[in-house]
């Protein structure tokens, strides 16, 4: 291997590295802590694409402790059918407005989007 291939591969290694920790210091905290708003969201879903507050606890605790395999765990196209479900159903019954609900729907893409980043790395 050419000395600037090993250069190269050296930088693009340490790179990695710095940017799961970047990952670990700012993505995770800020998951972390908009998942109370998210999560408030599911808890108003109708019943029929309810969420248990058990699974909504064990994801909470994850996303928590920070551990990448758990992370991993979270399956989160239920948790999103429900937060979506939750906002509409807050417009429906009058607890927010449609801005408000643009913003929470704005939110909740931004958490899944990190999410799934989160759930990515190695």
């Amino acid at each position: 291997m050419s000395r600037l291939a090993t250069v190269l591969l050296v930088v693009l290694t340490l790179a990695s590295c710095a940017a799961n920790r970047v990952q670990d210091r700012v993505l995770l905290p800020a998951v972390v802590a908009a998942w109370p708003e998210v999560r408030s969201d599911i808890e108003y879903a109708p019943t029929e694409v309810a969420v248990t507050a058990e699974v909504l606890d064990d994801v909470g605790d994850k996303l928590r402790r920070g551990i990448r395999v758990e992370i991993r765990q979270i399956e989160w196209l239920p948790l999103e059918v429900a937060a979506v479900a939750g906002i509409d159903q807050q417009i429906l019954d009058g607890v927010i407005s449609e801005g408000v609900a643009v913003s929470r729907r704005e939110l909740l893409d931004r958490f899944r989007d990190a999410l799934h980043e989160l759930q990515e790395l190695d």
